[in-house]
């Protein structure tokens, strides 16, 4: 099921998964050698730690319009279960590097990496199964298309000079209701009655 914890774990799921893409590429040294330290969750802002190489910042939840006001999901033989909530989640990545050469190449190679493998299977260590709302065993990216004026009211809001980034969606997260399923009674048989009426004149 898709425990409280689905945002945090696909957040750090999807950090793991670009550690992974920076440090596996024959011939290039994008200085990546510490995941805990070289990629933060946190924003781009003047706080963040002098280690950080690369932010990538959830600034966005919103529910997912495709799968809004589900109907009640059968569990088992005679139980009803609140639909899960789906969710659509927003990320900022941003390098962080002094030099601007590196951060674009860091931008080039996320999204290769993530143009030719747009999802994630696997969270807190262990296969993303499909929840109870029947929702797919993958999280999706896709790249989001953002204009000059989105990406400044972002970075606005961060309180931030602006830096070279990109954004992504990742979708769907499917976060299960914490209700007990509700009793109810399957149909086992089904009787149509059927009458003869009169001959018409």
């Amino acid at each position: 099921m898709s425990h409280l914890t689905i945002i945090r774990d696909a957040s750090v799921a999807l950090r793991s998964n670009i550690f992974r893409d920076l440090t596996n590429v024959p011939d290039v040294d994008f200085g990546f050698t510490d995941l805990a330290t070289d990629i933060v969750l946190s924003g781009p802002d003047s706080d963040i730690p002098a280690a950080a190489h690369l932010s990538i910042y959830l600034y966005h939840i919103e529910p997912d319009p495709l799968l809004r006001n589900q109907s009640q999901l059968p569990v088992a033989t005679t139980g009803l279960v609140r639909a899960p909530l789906a969710l659509r989640l927003y990320y900022l990545m941003t390098p962080l590097l002094d030099d601007e050469e590196v951060n674009q190449l860091v931008l080039g190679r996320i999204l290769q990496a993530l143009h030719d493998r747009p999802f994630i299977d696997e969270v807190a260590g262990g296969p993303l199964d499909d929840s109870r709302g029947g929702g797919s065993p993958e999280l999706r990216l896709s790249l989001e298309p953002m204009t000059l004026e989105d990406l400044s009211r972002v970075w606005h809001a961060m309180g931030s000079d602006y830096r070279l980034s990109i954004a992504y969606l990742m979708r769907t997260v499917m976060v299960d209701s914490a209700l007990d399923p509700l009793r109810a009674s399957r149909v086992e048989e089904a009787h149509v009655a059927v009458e003869q009426r009169g001959a018409r004149r």
